[in-house]
């Protein structure tokens, strides 16, 4: 019964286990790359684990180590069209942080 548990499919709910070293890189080898998606949030918070000496992520973590790491998290407001307004059910009006209008449309600021 044990053994028929562990040899049952993972579901689709599930993620498929990945082996740290390919989630995160090999921090001392190799440098992490990262897609522009990724880099989005890169650096815009302090690592709590770096800040009591336990972050084992090295230059693969996301988070800033140094105050001189720290940057400032990206402008996204109104860069994207509310889902809510274009069915028609968008409650919130002008403190709404998506479009209502091709206008109000603006490109994402470069943090």
């Amino acid at each position: 019964p044990k053994e028929a548990a562990h040899a049952q499919p993972r579901s689709a709910m599930q993620s498929p286990r990945v082996p740290k070293e390919q989630l995160h890189g090999d921090a001392l080898s190799q440098p992490f790359i990262r897609t522009d998606r990724d880099s989005t949030f890169l650096y815009t918070e302090v690592c709590k684990f770096h800040m009591i000496g336990r972050c084992k992520r090295g230059v693969a973590c996301h988070y800033a180590h140094s105050e001189k790491q720290l940057r400032e998290k990206p402008d996204l407001r109104r860069t994207k069209v509310c889902r809510d307004y274009l069915m028609s059910v968008c409650g919130r009006g002008a403190a709404c942080l998506f479009a209502h209008s091709e206008g109000e449309l603006r490109v994402r600021s470069a943090a």
